[in-house]
């Protein structure tokens, strides 16, 4: 009687370690496909600082105004949209 609980563990512990083998596969996949897409958007990003004649990020968001008057900004625009 032993003997089956203890193969029923066993078969148990091997159903676990194979659904945890697949997850770990399911993510690995998911891991490769963000990192490919991270890799596009940044090249795109880097494409796009070169374009603007920013040297990097860093000199990108030290060149950005600050958030209170962008979002100032862009309220004037909306209210300048809504008497058009």
């Amino acid at each position: 009687m032993k003997e089956a609980t203890t193969k029923e563990a066993h078969q148990l512990a091997q159903q676990k370690l194979l659904l945890i083998e697949q997850s770990i596969l399911q993510l690995t996949e998911l891991i490769e496909k963000i990192q490919t897409e991270l890799n596009t958007l940044n090249s795109a990003f880097v494409a796009s600082l070169n374009q603007h004649q920013f040297m990097n990020e860093s000199a990108f968001l030290s060149a950005r105004l600050p958030n209170d008057i962008r979002e100032q900004l862009s309220n004037e625009a909306k209210q300048l949209e809504q008497k058009e």
